[in-house]
């Protein structure tokens, strides 16, 4: 969404998460909540296993990754773990 189109090295949207991190925070944030409905949806019409991918993990450092990958991520799977039906996720 940031980008525009895809990328190999994600250029356009890391600078924009460094100039402005709370915007982009926000957009992650909004992202987080829509994966969290889809597979909490997904879950709920009986798939039995969902999986995440992320295109830009290998091309961030360490401290952008913990923060735009590992913590999104994780909110993600807790949420999904406190659901009925996501008791396994």
């Amino acid at each position: 969404m940031v980008e525009g189109h895809g990328s190999r090295d994600f250029l356009i949207a890391k600078a924009f998460g460094m100039a402005r991190p709370d915007l982009f925070d926000t957009i992650l944030d909004m992202f987080t909540a829509a994966t969290i409905d889809h597979l909490s949806a997904q879950i709920a019409g009986g798939a039995e296993a969902v999986q995440l991918f992320d295109s830009w993990a290998g091309v961030l450092a360490e401290r952008e990754f913990r923060r735009w990958v590992i913590a999104p991520t994780r909110r993600i799977a807790e949420a999904l773990r406190a659901t009925p039906s996501g008791n396994s996720a």
